[in-house]
Parts: structure tokens; C-alpha cells; sequence
């Protein structure tokens, strides 16, 4: 009702329990009440698992009332237990509570920024909001820094729309900020409490040292050494003397992310310029993401100028990640990769296919060019200032980490003379925010070494205190993970009532709205009770059985024998 406030659905759900048709139905069945969700946690929603569960058991079951808004976000679809609902004459009848709209909203939905940056680094902070008003609105969205706003720009939603961008921020100095990211309240929203999100940045001075190898000066090696002159890692541009293979026959052929195609030593080349196709790791990714040049989205990456020529690969290594493929040209592994990346021992690798991404100067001088070699350079040094300490550093991934996830842990221990350890034990200890203590024990990773690997699943919301210690080599480290809360479930999003629907013409039962549960639950009432259960017990093929024959025909041969009769 407009002015007032909406009622959760929880809240309906408990209070429709304790109504008077509850009472009505025990008169001629027990009825037995079950929460349920996902086994991942409260977030995530299961209900086909719900269903499985409850018709395995429970004995003489007469009909199941599922109370939900039908949208399940982890497990199969609800219709896979129709089968099983069918077969075991068990009706599924469904109150479908909420709305059929979504309510009216702006929802700051996913905030991320990266933990640790450099002095002198502007922090990009990547946010994703949505609209759910059936209008346009444009609404203020907000930085602000220990307290204080450091800047904002207005941002335009269509109708029913979900915007993503970033904000772009240089701190002062050196230090650990809180920042808060807060969407404007509009008026008529439902929610305004979803309208801001929090994170920290720890602010550090350090030096980025680049060591960049080419064959000779061409166009690409002259650009890139000049930003990275203004904006102070190892980079390897392939080029058309094919001087690429050496690396796949040397001892760099562990880093490389992909395969070379030896029998195409001098590469592809294309009359006309051939974009780069992100893939759709690509379009997650925050070293393709060039919107801080003020591009509302990724499109522009089919617009940027193409290459003409690129080394010939066959397919990418285990283990790495594709972000950019040819636009043409096709392996027997599918579209040959242009853009990959890979983690090796305690560091990264980045392969670039075409030597020509300084044809994106083009019109627009540093803008993409100098942005994007900007991100490789501090994507590849990130991970060794997130936690580090003489000798010992630990790369935690995903370094935000949500409740739910599971969070990897590399470690990289050095011994007392600086070289990586080779041999000895590293063990951990995290204190989870409600006090849990969980033991963490470390593996050595048999293709690195000096790195040892480990991982623990963030089950609560807030610091995390992590401590690794390396005996052997007299290392230790201290650390603290933020565990934020996860996003699954939103409020205000309208029910997804098709799936329950056809779940209950298929098991016999009904589903209607929640504004309509008298109807419902009469005809709960008339459920036919539960069929008998008929087994069949073959007695012949029982051990018991032909041991109770075997004693009969005993006793009987023995009568015989006694009274003469043979």
C-alpha cells in the first residue's frame, strides 16, 4: 500500500501458520514444518533439494505446501522432482507469496574495489546499480572517503534497467581509507537501506620495477616504454620474425598461457584490421575494463582499430584464462586466443598476441593504449604488496571474498639465505568474526618452489584474522580478510511463479497467489490421504526362510527314522 512500509515475506509466511486453517487441517493430519534454503547458506535458495529431501524422509506423506516467492538461485529447477512427486502420489501445492512486479527501487547491487593500491594510483572503484521504477530516473551517486565525499557524478537509468560503471579516485597519501559508495534516495523507493555499500583500501608507497624485452624499437616497444617512464612485471611481445617459438623451447615455456603453433612460425596476417572479441571471462575481468575512460560499457572494444597481424597459437594451457580471442579465425580447439592470462609459482604471465595495440593511440592519443598497459603492469605486480613481510608473503583469491565462497590461499616463503624454501612445514590459523578458530594446513606445490597452497570457506560476514607461520625458515605473517556479506538475494524482486505452477498440474497439486491462500489451503484440506504402501516380500529368496525349511525337513527325516518308517 502506498505509504506504507512493505511487509517481508517471512513475516506473512511465519503469521500464516498460526492461522485457524492450521488447526482445521490436524484435526485429520499431522502437520509438520520445515525452513529451508540452500546447504551453501541462508543466501542461496534450493528448493527442488527442499522437496527431494522432505519426500525421502518423511513416511505417509499426504500432500507437501511449499510457502515461497519461487525463485531459487543455487540447485536444479523445481520441476526435476515432479517425477518423484508423481511417482510417490504426492501433490505439491504452492503459495506464491510477493509481488508480480518488482517493487519500485534503486539498488547500489555489487561494490569492488581492489584492497591494496600504490601511492599515487587512482583507485577504481567498479559498481553495479538497478533500477526498478517503471520511469527514468537519475539519481547522484557518491564517493566518500573516512567520512567525507570526495566525489560524485548523476547517473541516468532507463526504466527497469541495471547500469554498471566505476569511479575513478587519487587518495592523498598513504594510509587505510573507508570507503563508501552511496546511491542518492529517490523518493518512492522501497528499500532505501540498499543504497550504499563499504570497503577498504589499504594505501601504500611502492615501486613497480618493469623489465621490457623486444627485438628491436618498433612502434608498440616505443609507446609502451614512454608510459611506463611516466607510470613506473615482465612483458613478452611476440613479433614477425618468429622469434616467439624460442620461448615454447626454453625455460620460459611454463609461463607462457598458451601453445604456440610451431608449423606458423610467422603468424596470421589479414588484409583488413581484425578487432579483439573478449570473451565472457574477458568481460568480467578488470584488466579489460577501460570504462574509467569515460565508456558507458564494453562495446567500444569492437570499435577500437584492429590488427593486422598476430602469432599463431594452437589452443591455451591448463590452468590459464582466456579474456580475448580472434574475431575470424578459428583452431581445431575453437577461436585462437589473442588475450590470456595465467598464474605460475608465485607470480603471473600475460600473453598478447599482436604487437599492433598502439593503433589504439589512434585518434585519441594514451587513452586506451596507456590505460590498458597501466592495468597489466599493476595487475601482475598486485598480489605481492596485498600481504607481505620479510621473506614470507600470502596472495589470498578472491581477495574480497563473500560468505559462501571459498577463498585459496598462496604463500611464498623464502629461507634464512633468500632462497625459496624447499623444505619444511608452513601452517595457518584463521580467527573467523564470531570467534571460530580454524587450523589451516599448508601444501608445497610440486611445480613452484617455495609456494605452498591452502584454502578455508568464508562462512561468516566481517574480519577475518589470518596467520601463517613457516618454522623451518623462522617466517610468520599477520593478515586480515573483510568477508562480505553475499548478494543472492535481493529485495523487492517480483515471484517466479511458471516452475510452481507446472509443478503442481504434474503432481496433482495447485499453485496459487498468496492473496488467495483460503482457496488453497481448501483444497489442501481434500487431498486424498496417502495410498498403502505395498511390499512384496519373496520368501524363497530370504536366507532365514530356506534355513526354517532346511530345520523342518530335518526334524521331519528324523521322525521318519525314529518311528521305523524307513
Amino acid at each position: 500500500v502506498d505509504g506504507q512500509a512493505p511487509r517481508q515475506r517471512l513475516d506473512w509466511s511465519q503469521s500464516f501458520l498460526q492461522e485457524e486453517w492450521r488447526k482445521d487441517l490436524e484435526k485429520n493430519a499431522s502437520v509438520s514444518v520445515r525452513t529451508f534454503s540452500s546447504s551453501k547458506g541462508s543466501q542461496e535458495t534450493d528448493i527442488a533439494g527442499a522437496l527431494a529431501q522432505t519426500l525421502e524422509e518423511t513416511k505417509d506423506l499426504k500432500a507437501i505446501l511449499l510457502i515461497t516467492d519461487g525463485d531459487t538461485n543455487s540447485g536444479p529447477s523445481v520441476l526435476s522432482v515432479a517425477g518423484s512427486c508423481r511417482a510417490s502420489s504426492v501433490p505439491v501445492f504452492s503459495l506464491i507469496t510477493g509481488a508480480e512486479k518488482p517493487l519500485p527501487d534503486l539498488a547500489l547491487e555489487e561494490v569492488f574495489a581492489p584492497s591494496f593500491a600504490l601511492q599515487e594510483e587512482r583507485v577504481t572503484l567498479t559498481w553495479r546499480a538497478s533500477n526498478s521504477f517503471e520511469e527514468k530516473k537519475i539519481a547522484k551517486l557518491s564517493l566518500w572517503a573516512d567520512g567525507e565525499e570526495v566525489m560524485s557524478k548523476a547517473i541516468g537509468f532507463n526504466p527497469l534497467e541495471t547500469r554498471t560503471g566505476n569511479l575513478s579516485w587519487l587518495p592523498p597519501s598513504e594510509g587505510t581509507y573507508e570507503l563508501e559508495l552511496v546511491l542518492e534516495e529517490l523518493k518512492g523507493e522501497t528499500f532505501p537501506e540498499n543504497n550504499a555499500k563499504s570497503t577498504t583500501v589499504r594505501v601504500e608507497r611502492k615501486v613497480i620495477r618493469v623489465l621490457l624485452v623486444d627485438s628491436f624499437p618498433r612502434w608498440e616497444y616505443r609507446f609502451l616504454r614512454n608510459a611506463l617512464k611516466r607510470d613506473p612485471g615482465v612483458v613478452f611481445l611476440p613479433g614477425r620474425r618468429g622469434s616467439q617459438l624460442s620461448f615454447q623451447s626454453g625455460p620460459l615455456e611454463t609461463l607462457l598461457p598458451v601453445v604456440y603453433d610451431s608449423a606458423n612460425p610467422r603468424g596470421l596476417g589479414t588484409r583488413n584490421p581484425v578487432p579483439l572479441a573478449l570473451t565472457q571471462r574477458g568481460k568480467e575481468h578488470w584488466l579489460t575494463n577501460l570504462r574509467g575512460a569515460g565508456e558507458p560499457n564494453r562495446d567500444f572494444w569492437s570499435r577500437l582499430p584492429g590488427f593486422h597481424w598476430s602469432a599463431m597459437v594452437t589452443k591455451s594451457r591448463p590452468g590459464s584464462e582466456v579474456l580475448g580471442v580472434h574475431s575470424n579465425f578459428v583452431t581445431d580447439w575453437g577461436k585462437m586466443p589473442i588475450l590470456a592470462i595465467r598464474k605460475v609459482g608465485s607470480g603471473k604471465s600475460l600473453y598478447l598476441g599482436s604487437d599492433s595495440a598502439w593503433r589504439w593511440r589512434r585518434g585519441v592519443e594514451d587513452k586506451y593504449h596507456y590505460r590498458f598497459w597501466s592495468q597489466v603492469v599493476r595487475w601482475m605486480a598486485h598480489g605481492r604488496y596485498l600481504a607481505e613481510k620479510e621473506g614470507i608473503r600470502v596472495i589470498p583469491d578472491p581477495e574480497n571474498p563473500r560468505v559462501g565462497e571459498r577463498v585459496f590461499l598462496r604463500t611464498i616463503v623464502l629461507d634464512e639465505n633468500g632462497f625459496p624454501l624447499e623444505s619444511g612445514t608452513v601452517n595457518g590459523r584463521t580467527l573467523h568474526p564470531k570467534g571460530r578458530v580454524e587450523t589451516l594446513s599448508f601444501s608445497p606445490d610440486p611445480d613452484s618452489p617455495g609456494v605452498f597452497l591452502s584454502s578455508f570457506l568464508a562462512g561468516e560476514v566481517g574480519e577475518m584474522k589470518l596467520r601463517i607461520v613457516a618454522k623451518g625458515a623462522k617466517r610468520e605473517i599477520e593478515s586480515v580478510l573483510r568477508i562480505e556479506e553475499s548478494v543472492r538475494e535481493k529485495l523487492g524482486k517480483p515471484v517466479v511463479s511458471e516452475p510452481l505452477i507446472q509443478l503442481g498440474k504434474l503432481s496433482q497439486g495447485k499453485a496459487l497467489s498468496h492473496t488467495r491462500w483460503k482457496e488453497l489451503t481448501d483444497s489442501l484440506a481434500l487431498a486424498p490421504a496417502p495410498k498403502p504402501t505395498i511390499r512384496i516380500e519373496r520368501l524363497r529368496t530370504q536366507f532365514s526362510w530356506g534355513i526354517m525349511i532346511l530345520v523342518l525337513l530335518a526334524i521331519y527325516w528324523t521322525g521318519r527314522k525314529l518311528f521305523g518308517m524307513v
